[in-house]
């Protein structure tokens, strides 16, 4: 486990006047990155008040003044309706053991470590590897999280909405969240995010690695060929790919995956699906290129047959069949999707004249990327690829900067220091967090605002324990991470700890979860309050679940911090 945060509070000594009772402290409980920006988070006393005068930071171990300054003023959140004090600290500390204090009052204790990224980067992607499908997790790689196989899936069933009949083979993939389901739509976001970061940064994650099973390519590519050797099972003679592959309906949560024997179904090709199944692997086609190039133009030929699939099939969207009970993924606006994979078929060496009618869609607003909305991606792709899309650069750099500056401001002025607003608290709010910090940090690589790197920091920070919950939301990391997921394989294995790695969904008022069934939750939710919403319950699927797109969200982030620090020449600056 990574180094953690240990919390102390001052009440009162035994030979002196009572001390007031501090503010709560709030903090990243991992380690901080060494020589990176660092944030902390002080709440409201019991008293109902904040703190005022000087902070100072010391050396534990050596006694030594690291870093002062004075407390500023509280700063209010719509997410919660109250206010907190953060504290920025110069992005100088080394490694070490450090304190904050209020004049002699210890407020709270942190570390630094020069690995701190590193660390959270491999346990973040080590959770896809639990994760997988159709393989025993053996006790090597997996701990004592192993488990035997499940669902091997050779002999699926076509669906009637596929309007074909029998069986085939369709094995490997990652679970897609807390269920046994496995969706070319969210793996499409999951796989894009990652493949990005072995484009964009190869000299960092060419080397870097993580205790998975051997193979002749980078620990990075590995992981992410077990899942995408599934979706390319997924695609049809004619080109068009299947949306899903589950059973009918959810299994009982008791059940490790080779407990869970129900047929398994592939359901309805849709546009959707086939035109995030073309981006990916266009993409991947650039990426294996130099590590295995048969796999690179084998992925280039798939990515060739769903575009076209798509231009014959431009709307079919997904409705759920009525017989079928797991996740939809349903998305009836495809222009983001079409634009994405239209980006990627460009960059592979589309001519003008095909590029021509996709313009249009590139000076738009965007947020942050998101399983439903990948227009954000096709921004950075364009913005990574100036010598390919020349002046429909400039726009896609605007509207980048554009939404950067929106989120730089509300970390730098809202309580907890975090980019997310009270309308961002939808399902998955972790998510979107982690996704507005992997947007931050392309606009900082792009424009070198340091607002922008700070920024992203707060975020991961938030994710870590600087939160009004004072919980890390990664199982396995922090003083107390979030212990009860809405994981299967988490609540049905014999293990007291949930699988490590995984970032939890976060709160939001839609309440899903909530009901008087023996299965649902209690009401947890605090009116008017999205930040306020959540609970560690494993019975709370809307706030508590994990997915693996929000994992790569996290592992994007990350591995982005990563990438700054270690890049080939130090390519990029942290303090300019």
């Amino acid at each position: 486990m990574l180094g953690s945060v240990f919390i102390l509070f001052a009440t009162s000594t035994a030979l002196a006047a009572p001390v007031p009772a501090m503010p709560a402290y709030r903090a990243n409980q991992a380690n901080y990155q060494a020589f990176s920006p660092i944030h902390m988070v002080l709440g409201r006393s019991p008293a109902g008040g904040f703190p005022q005068g000087a902070w100072t930071v010391m050396d534990s171990a050596r006694g030594k003044i690291m870093a002062k300054g004075s407390f500023p003023a509280p700063r209010g959140w719509n997410a919660l309706h109250d206010s907190a004090v953060v504290i920025d600290l110069p992005p100088s500390l080394p490694a070490g053991s450090f304190r904050l204090e209020a004049g002699k009052t210890k407020l709270g204790t942190f570390r630094v470590s020069a690995t701190a990224d590193r660390d959270l980067f491999r346990i973040a992607m080590k959770a896809f590897y639990h994760n997988r499908s159709a393989t025993t997790t053996t006790p090597e790689f997996a701990g004592r999280w192993g488990r035997p196989a499940g669902h091997p899936d050779t002999l699926v069933r076509r669906h009637p909405s596929t309007g074909q009949a029998g069986t085939f083979s369709s094995p490997k993939g990652w679970y897609d969240a807390g269920d046994y389901g496995k969706y070319i739509v969210n793996s499409g976001i999951t796989c894009w995010t990652l493949l990005d970061l072995a484009e964009s940064h190869s000299a960092v994650f060419d080397t870097l690695s993580w205790p998975i099973p051997p193979g002749k390519e980078p620990a990075l590519l590995r992981e992410l060929r077990w899942n995408l050797d599934w979706m390319l099972s997924m695609q049809d003679r004619d080109g068009g790919v299947y949306h899903k592959l589950t059973t009918l309906r959810f299994n009982a949560m008791t059940e490790l995956p080779h407990q869970d024997v129900g047929d398994r179904f592939v359901v309805m090709k849709t546009t959707a699906a086939t035109l995030d199944f073309a981006a990916v692997f266009y993409k991947a086609a650039r990426v294996f290129a130099a590590k295995d190039s048969a796999y690179g133009v084998l992925c280039q030929a798939a990515a060739e047959r769903a575009w076209a699939w798509s231009v014959a099939h431009p709307s079919t969207i997904y409705h759920q069949p009525t017989d079928v009970r797991t996740g939809k993924y349903e998305d009836t606006v495809l222009s983001d999707e079409r634009l994405l994979a239209a980006v990627e078929r460009r960059i592979n060496g589309a001519g003008d004249d095909f590029w021509l009618p996709f313009r249009r869609l590139v000076d738009q607003p965007r947020k942050e990327a998101s399983w439903q909305d990948v227009g954000a991606l096709a921004i950075y792709a364009i913005v990574g690829h100036p010598e390919v899309f020349g002046a429909d650069t400039v726009a896609a750099s605007f509207r980048l900067l554009e939404r950067a500056r929106i989120l730089a401001d509300r970390a730098a002025s809202t309580a907890y220091g975090a980019s997310i607003d009270s309308t961002d608290f939808v399902w998955g709010s972790n998510a979107v967090l982690a996704n507005q910090g992997i947007l931050l940090l392309h606009a900082f690589r792009h424009g070198g605002d340091s607002s922008y790197l700070v920024a992203a920091r707060r975020d991961l920070g938030y994710l870590l324990g600087a939160n009004p919950f004072d919980s890390s939301f990664v199982t396995g990391v922090g003083a107390r991470p979030a212990r009860h997921p809405h994981h299967r394989p988490s609540v049905a294995d014999t293990v007291l700890s949930p699988v490590p790695g995984f970032l939890v969904g976060g709160g939001h008022l839609g309440g899903q979860d909530v009901g008087p069934n023996s299965w649902q939750c209690r009401d947890y939710r605090a009116s008017g309050a999205p930040a306020l919403s959540w609970t560690d319950q494993a019975c709370s699927y809307a706030t508590n679940e994990v997915a693996i797109n929000w994992n790569a969200a996290l592992v994007g982030l990350v591995g982005g911090l990563v990438a700054l620090r270690e890049c080939a020449g130090g390519c990029y600056s942290v303090t300019r």
